[in-house]
């Protein structure tokens, strides 16, 4: 039960750094149509979690309790969302979204866990 306090919590605090981000990126990208914000917040969420992969294995607490923060700290929802919304106004643009969350989220994973390793 403490754990799953404890992931929750972890998840909570993603959740509040994501908003930040997004927050700050808005302000800083505001006349933009590209989602840098959420792209780069995934993209980052994959490079810490390929780290986390690489120092803990997947069973262990520390794993899960950094799952849990960037579970809450990345967002599938809201790039599926801005996809939507990208495609039915610029397709092409959101075909680059998709590749490029793709293409770098998984790159940044396997990154961070090459760097640990």
């Amino acid at each position: 039960m403490i754990l799953l306090i404890t992931v929750c919590f972890t998840g909570s605090l993603g959740a509040l750094c994501r908003y930040g981000l997004t927050a700050l990126g808005n302000q800083l990208f505001f006349d933009t149509y590209f989602p840098l914000p959420t792209l780069v917040i995934n993209v980052l969420a994959s490079f810490l979690l390929g780290i986390g992969a690489g120092l803990f294995p997947a069973t262990t607490v520390a794993f899960q309790l950094t799952s849990g923060f960037l579970g809450g700290f990345s967002t599938y929802s809201t790039f599926t969302n801005e996809f939507t919304n990208l495609f039915h106004r610029f397709p092409r643009v959101a075909a680059s979204y998709i590749a490029l969350s793709v293409v770098l989220g998984v790159g940044g994973a396997g990154l961070g866990f090459w760097l640990v390793h």
